[in-house]
């Protein structure tokens, strides 16, 4: 069975009890708070759930491996539109597979932004596999009080 990883951009992606479930189950990882939970989840059971675009300028993009959604890229670009925030989230069946580092390596190759950076919480379970992520993929580290933040210039 072949492995090739796609990034798809679906800005129609809503939130739903699968996805849900998966930021809350990685609260720590993401900073996701329980009234982001309370409110995202009111939106499922009005049957009106909100986008998972970050803002109107955000993508997101399917990570599809054999033809099956295995995780999310979300970008939120900066003020300036010259850089943007990458964030990951990988289905837990799915992990360990390197589909964060190849669904990450393609976006890369497609970007219109100049500059990409993500941010690693230091209280991140998966702290040490998205940092050698990042590295791997020629990152630079500049660690704060809080965080690892890794960046990398396109252009």
């Amino acid at each position: 069975m072949c492995n090739q990883v796609e990034i798809v951009l679906n800005n129609e992606r809503c939130w739903d009890e699968r996805w849900l479930n998966y930021f809350w189950q990685h609260q720590i990882a993401f900073h996701f708070t329980s009234s982001l939970h309370h409110a995202i989840l009111r939106s499922i059971q009005n049957e009106t759930p909100d986008s998972m675009r970050s803002n109107k300028n955000g993508d997101v993009y399917d990570i599809i491996v054999n033809d099956i959604c295995v995780g999310l890229l979300l970008i939120t670009p900066d003020d300036n539109a010259l850089s943007a925030e990458i964030s990951i989230a990988i289905l837990n069946e799915y992990s360990e597979r390197s589909f964060a580092q190849r669904a990450i390596q393609l976006y890369l190759s497609q970007t219109p932004y100049h500059k990409i950076y993500g941010t690693v919480y230091k209280n991140n379970p998966f702290r040490d596999q998205m940092n050698h992520v990042f590295s791997k993929l020629g990152f630079h580290d500049s660690p704060e009080n809080f965080t690892d933040r890794w960046s990398i210039d396109i252009r």
